[in-house]
């Protein structure tokens, strides 16, 4: 389900969530006017960890990752990277 919602000439797009590895992740994606896609992903059922990824049209895990926060410790980006993206 995804819900389309426009801010300054931007298109943002909500979406419930995707399953990947039989798991669910919620994520929040959203596009420039240039048309490059972003994903704000929650790939843990706690939501203790958030990824910002450049993601491909077809994928919101699929691109690379630019930026991760962690409530409780410092990311470490190469492990997010290998353990969360395709």
């Amino acid at each position: 389900m995804s819900n389309n919602q426009y801010l300054s000439g931007y298109r943002y797009q909500s979406k419930d969530n995707i399953i990947r590895d039989n798991r669910k992740i919620y994520y929040y994606g959203f596009s420039t006017k240039n048309n490059t896609s972003f994903s704000v992903a929650f790939p843990d059922k706690d939501k203790r960890i958030a990824l910002l990824v450049v993601s491909d049209n077809e994928d919101a895990l699929k691109g690379k990752m630019v930026y991760v926060l962690n409530k409780n410790n410092q990311p470490d980006y190469q492990k997010y990277s290998r353990k969360y993206l395709k």
